[in-house]
C-alpha cells in the first residue's frame, strides 16, 4: 500500500478557487496518499460524458496518469441499454474497460431481452414482473412515449439508464458478445504485476421477484476463446419472496471471485447471460448494475450516475427524483464493493451543470437544484446505511464561453458563478464548489485548443494530444481540492 504525503512544494501556486467544505479536499488527499479509496460518481448534462469521455474519464486519466492511484474497480455499469450503438470503446469509461450490451433490435423490441425500464411501460405484451419491480425501485415513467412531458428514471450514459431484463419463463444466453463488461490485457487490475493472476470479482445488483423460477449464474471468461475462468456453482434464484433488489451482501453469490488468466495476460469477459456456455438465464430476471473490482487494494473508481444531454440543472435534480431505490441501489453497490476492497465507503460526488439553463439570475435556479441534489443523494445514502461523513459533494459550473461561441453563456455566466459560490459557505451535505473559471477562462480555454472544434459549449476530448479540456478540467478540480486542505 501506497503511504507516500504529497509535499507542500508539489501543490500547484495556480490552484482554482474553492469555496465551502474542506471533506472533498481531505478525500482526495487521503487517496492520493494511499491511505483510502474513493468512488467518484458524476451527475450533469452533456459534459458529463461528451464525446463518449468528457469529466468522467477525465477524472480516471488525471487520478491514474498523473497521480498514479490505482484503480481498485471498473465503474459500476448499467445492466443494459435502451438506444445508441451494441458496443463502446474504452475510452468511455476507463482505458482497457469495454462495456457491450443487447443490441436495438433486442433492446427495443419483445423479444427474449429489453430494457426493464421499456418492459415495466409496455402494454402490449404487458410484463407483469417487470411492472412490479418498478413500483418496488419507485422510478416514474408518467407520459413515457411523448418525448415533451415524459419523466424519466436516471439515465447513466446519456444512452439509458436502464437495467436489462428477461420476462418470466424466457430462456435466454447470449453467444458470448452482449451484456458483458471486458477487461483487456492491458489494464492494471488484469495483468497484475504483469504476468496476470489478479484476484478480481464480478458483482451485480439485481432485481428481486416475489414470484417466478428465475435463475441464472455470473460468469467470467477469457475474451477470445470462451474458456471458463470461473462459473457460480449454483443457480441463483431470483425469487426471494421480495420485489427488490440484492447486491452481494444480501446475497453473497451476487460476487464471483476468480483470478485473471495467468502467465500471458489476455482480455477477460464476464457476464450474467451465461455467454453460450449452458448456463442460461430463466425469467423473470434483472440486472440493475454489474462491475469488475480487485479482491484487496485501496484505489478509486470513476462513476457515472447521471449523464444527459440538454439537461438544465432543474431537469437534473428532476431526473434523481423521479429515480428512488435506483439511486439506493447504486450507490449501496458503490459503498460496499468498496469496502470489500479494503476501502471504508467514500463517495465524493461531482456535479457540473448550468449552461442549458443560463438565464442570469445570480445563480438562484442553480442553486436551487443543487439543493434539491444534495437533499435527494444523501437521503438515499443515508437510508442504505451511509454515514454522512463519508459522502461529499463538488460542484461546478460549465466553464466559461466566449461571446462569439456562445454569447448568453458567457454574459450570465459571472453572475451564476458568483451567486454559487456564495452559497457554498453554508451549503449542507459537506459541499463545496471550486470555481474553475479562475484558473481557465475563456482566453486560456481558447488559445490552448480546449473547446470541442466548432462548440464552445463542450470541451476537446482527444486523447492522443494535450489539449484535452475535460482533462485540464479535471486536472484542475483534483489539484485545486487537494491544495485547499
Amino acid at each position: 500500500m501506497r503511504t507516500r504525503q504529497i509535499p507542500d512544494y508539489s501543490i500547484p501556486s495556480n490552484a482554482a478557487a474553492v469555496y465551502g467544505s474542506k471533506v472533498a479536499s481531505q478525500f482526495l488527499q487521503d487517496l492520493v496518499a494511499g491511505r483510502d479509496s474513493l468512488d467518484i460518481v458524476c451527475i450533469g448534462d452533456s459534459n458529463i460524458g461528451s464525446d463518449n469521455y468528457g469529466y468522467t474519464h477525465g477524472f480516471n486519466r488525471v487520478l491514474n496518469y498523473s497521480y498514479g492511484v490505482p484503480w481498485y474497480a471498473t465503474p459500476l455499469f448499467a445492466g443494459s441499454c435502451s438506444d445508441g450503438p451494441t458496443t463502446r470503446v474504452g475510452t468511455d469509461f476507463q482505458p482497457g474497460v469495454r462495456l457491450r450490451w443487447c443490441g436495438n433490435a433486442q433492446a427495443g423490441s419483445t423479444g427474449t431481452v429489453r430494457t426493464l425500464v421499456e418492459a415495466s411501460v409496455s402494454s402490449s405484451p404487458v410484463y407483469t414482473y417487470a411492472q412490479n419491480l418498478k413500483t418496488a425501485l419507485g422510478f416514474d415513467t408518467t407520459n413515457y412515449s411523448t418525448n415533451s412531458t415524459r419523466r424519466l428514471p436516471i439515465f447513466q450514459w446519456g444512452v439509458g439508464w436502464y437495467g436489462a431484463y428477461v420476462d418470466d419463463g424466457v430462456t435466454y444466453t447470449s453467444t458470448g458478445n452482449n451484456n458483458l463488461i471486458e477487461l483487456s490485457d492491458t489494464h492494471p487490475m488484469n495483468y497484475g504485476s504483469g504476468t496476470g493472476g489478479a484476484a478480481l470479482a464480478y458483482r451485480i445488483v439485481a432485481g428481486t421477484f416475489n414470484g417466478g423460477s428465475g435463475q441464472f449464474k455470473l460468469r467470467a471468461a477469457n475474451n477470445s476463446t470462451l474458456a471458463n475462468l470461473a462459473t457460480t456453482s449454483s443457480y441463483i434464484s431470483s425469487n426471494t419472496g421480495t420485489d427488490g433488489y440484492a447486491n452481494a451482501s444480501q446475497i453473497s453469490d451476487l460476487q464471483l471471485n476468480f483470478n485473471s488468466p495467468s502467465t500471458t495476460p489476455t482480455t477477460l469477459i464476464c457476464s450474467w447471460d451465461g455467454m453460450n456456455s449452458g448456463n442460461s438465464v430463466t425469467g423473470p430476471f434483472a440486472c440493475l448494475y454489474h462491475s469488475i473490482i480487485r479482491q484487496s487494494g485501496k484505489g478509486f473508481a470513476s462513476n457515472t450516475l447521471m449523464y444527459q444531454s440538454g439537461r438544465t440543472p432543474t431537469l437534473i435534480a428532476d431526473q434523481l427524483e423521479y429515480s428512488d431505490k435506483l439511486i439506493d441501489a447504486f450507490i449501496k453497490e458503490l459503498r460496499e464493493r468498496q469496502i470489500v476492497a479494503g476501502g471504508s465507503g467514500r463517495v465524493l460526488v461531482v456535479v457540473n451543470m448550468g449552461i442549458n439553463g443560463s438565464t442570469n439570475d445570480n445563480g438562484v435556479a442553480y442553486i436551487a437544484a443543487a439543493n434539491r441534489i444534495i437533499g435527494r443523494v444523501s437521503s438515499r445514502w443515508i437510508s442504505t446505511g451511509g454515514s454522512s461523513s463519508q459522502l461529499a459533494f463538488v460542484f461546478t459550473v460549465t466553464h466559461p464561453s466566449t461571446a462569439s461561441g456562445n454569447a448568453t453563456w458567457n454574459t450570465n455566466r459571472p453572475g451564476i458563478v458568483a451567486g454559487v459560490n456564495a452559497w457554498a459557505a453554508g451549503a449542507a451535505g459537506n459541499t463545496c464548489v471550486v470555481d474553475i473559471g479562475s484558473q481557465y477562462g475563456s482566453y486560456r480555454l481558447n488559445i490552448e485548443t480546449l473547446y470541442q472544434t466548432g462548440n464552445t459549449a463542450h470541451l476537446n476530448a482527444t486523447t492522443v494530444a494535450q489539449n484535452n479540456g475535460y482533462d485540464a478540467m479535471a486536472g484542475v478540480i483534483v489539484s485545486s481540492l487537494i491544495a485547499s486542505v
